[in-house]
């Protein structure tokens, strides 16, 4: 009996260990399938809006795509293990989505489950934005204009100040251009910097504000940025959604996303193109820019072409 068992000792052991290593695969990925989803909350729509934050769990890339083909805004996707795959496989994720009643029973109809969320960006407002109150409350919009024009009062000979159209309650839509000539083109590139398309994204709007002020003031003393300011034409445009940071909602005051309201690259138009876009658009044709910057806040993404 002993002899017999020593026989098949081996060849057990190595079947146990083999079915072992293949089912730590299986365990990997069924790890990865087991989302940390926050507690639902009511859902928190913006003002003026029904369009509210939730998260959802995709399992497959047809799960992305899903959000793709039905248009649905969204951010934030990370691997629900926290690490990327360097092959570029997709993994089970979650996202933050945008989303009104009519999309979410969408994405219940393909199989997704969006769980609504704190509406973050705009409880932010409320506690800190413009008009809060409060010490440390945000600038309203108005006094970003004048912290623009305080700026061109300063160095009226490198900064001009240009309302490049309005937004649809009438805000205008500012850039400062800063250049050793303000107002003549000398044919020099060009670069133009924007944020705030969203306008529950502010952080943008100081960095512009804090780059220009950085430009400006160390005009002659700097000499990277004297050759920069002697050799470029630098446009930089704070706030392009004017009417949603007042409100302190993502979209515009028509309720559309601005950042998905250009034409695609065949100039298809899908929604009417708002005032905002046209104004930016208008102004993108009558110069020749070669690189640029647009920030967003809530996630750290890099996109580029």
């Amino acid at each position: 009996m002993h002899k017999n068992w020593e026989k098949f000792s081996l060849p057990l052991g190595l079947l146990v260990l083999g079915l072992s290593l293949a089912f730590i695969p299986s365990l990997a990925f069924a790890s990865k399938q087991a989302p940390v989803l926050p507690t639902p909350v009511p859902p928190e729509p913006y003002p003026n809006s029904d369009i509210y934050p939730a998260m959802v769990y995709l399992v497959t890339a047809n799960d992305l795509q899903s959000l793709y083909d039905l248009n649905i805004d969204f951010e934030g996707v990370q691997p629900t293990d926290g690490m990327r795959d360097i092959t570029g496989a997709f993994e089970p994720s979650l996202a933050t989505i945008y989303i009104n009643p009519a999309q979410s029973y969408a994405l219940t109809k393909v199989g997704l489950t969006p769980v609504p969320i704190i509406n973050e960006g705009f409880r932010g407002f409320l506690a800190y934005g413009p008009g809060s109150g409060v010490q440390d409350a945000w600038p309203t919009f108005n006094d970003y204009v004048a912290r623009m024009q305080d700026l061109v009062e300063a160095h009226p000979d490198i900064v001009s100040l240009v309302q490049i159209g309005a937004s649809v309650e009438g805000r205008g839509l500012w850039c400062m251009e800063i250049t050793d000539t303000p107002g003549l083109d000398e044919y020099e590139p060009e670069f133009k910097y924007t944020a705030n398309h969203h306008g529950d994204e502010t952080t943008g709007i100081e960095m512009i504000m804090r780059l220009a002020e950085h430009l400006a003031n160390n005009y002659g003393s700097d000499p990277l940025i004297t050759d920069m300011i002697d050799k470029m034409e630098i446009w930089l445009c704070p706030i392009y959604n004017p009417d949603g940071y007042t409100a302190g909602t993502r979209d515009n005051a028509n309720g559309y996303n601005l950042n998905r309201n250009y034409p695609d690259r065949l100039m298809v138009i899908t929604d009417p193109l708002q005032p905002e876009t046209q104004a930016f658009m208008d102004f993108e044709d009558a110069h020749r820019f070669v690189m640029g910057a647009n920030y967003h806040g809530g996630a750290q993404v890099l996109n580029y072409l």
